[in-house]
């Protein structure tokens, strides 16, 4: 817990927000829109809201999503928050907006939809991802799928969730690794999720370059007391964490996150694991138990995997 302190608050420390300094430089009162204006054109700059002051795939906020989306860094073209900057779905409780690019060698993996739910840009042809979904789940006699989804990226996605058993952190793995997709840009067809038409997804931090951070407000005694107690509110939800020297999760001698909720994660430097039980516990509920060995996944349940080698 020490650590966690001590960590965030050099964070801090070497942080000067962007209000103290637009100010101490020129005199006048920070406008974010105002500047934001150099990027609004810019296809491959977009704001990530994060509770904390750092650009990173967050491996337990995956638990929540009720697979419904794969694990990944979630953020917003800049033209599409402009005038409207505080009322981003889900972002509102997020302390810090991350400004970052998508790097030069990771635009060509990157797909780009367009408000109809085309493919405008793809790493390789729709149809060959397709054909490799279906080649994969024929593979699997329990997997079933239909191709009544109309868009071909709902349908990517869709089949790809299957394969993937549901599991958001194995669902980004298999688009990132498998498919060789590094970012997925939706211009307002809704593909991702039905509740943010415009958004994207971004499936590793090494793809990604930081731009800006601007912290969207003053440390008060509320998040002063939230810092001391090492606890972090994320949304509704509050958790303890560990972490490293480098930020990562990561604790020798018991869960590097504990939840409110019931919810216990096992870390190793930022991969799941646990060499003597699952990984992942929620209590009450056995059968949501995951089972991780340096970050490798080998099954659900309360009982030990034969093929797990702690």
């Amino acid at each position: 817990m020490k650590m966690l302190k001590e960590y965030i608050q050099q964070i801090y420390r070497e942080l000067l927000t962007e209000k103290q300094r637009f100010a101490k430089e020129t005199g006048k009162k920070f406008d974010q829109d105002t500047f934001l204006q150099q990027y609004k054109n810019d296809p491959w700059v977009f704001a990530h809201y994060s509770p904390v002051p750092k650009l990173g795939i967050l491996p337990n906020a995956a638990k929540f999503q009720e697979n419904e989306t794969p694990a990944g860094i979630y953020a917003y073209p800049i033209k599409s928050i402009m005038n409207g900057f505080e009322n981003v779905p889900y972002g509102e409780d997020r302390r810090y907006i991350v400004i970052f690019q998508l790097k030069p060698e990771a635009q060509n993996n990157a797909i780009i939809l367009n408000g109809g739910g085309s493919i405008i840009k793809s790493p390789i042809p729709s149809r060959e991802m397709l054909q490799i979904l279906r080649f994969k789940i024929e593979e699997q006699p329990s997997l079933y799928f239909s191709d009544d989804h109309g868009k071909p990226m709902q349908n990517i996605l869709a089949m790809s969730m299957q394969l993937s058993n549901g599991n958001p952190l194995r669902w980004r793995k298999f688009l990132y690794q498998d498919l060789r997709i590094s970012a997925i840009i939706d211009n307002d067809s809704a593909s991702i999720h039905v509740g943010e038409p415009t958004q994207a997804v971004f499936f590793s931090v090494r793809d990604l370059e930081l731009v800006h951070l601007i912290d969207r407000g003053e440390i008060g005694t509320e998040f002063q007391e939230k810092l001391g107690g090492g606890n972090w509110k994320r949304g509704d939800r509050v958790s303890i964490q560990y972490y490293d020297s480098k930020g990562s999760l990561h604790r020798e001698d018991g869960p590097a996150l504990i939840g409110v909720t019931g919810i216990q994660e096992w870390f190793k430097h930022g991969k799941p694991h646990r060499e003597d039980g699952p990984a992942y516990i929620v209590n009450g509920y056995p059968e949501k138990q995951q089972w991780y060995y340096e970050g490798k996944f080998y099954g659900n349940g309360p009982d030990r995997p034969a093929n797990f080698p702690g």
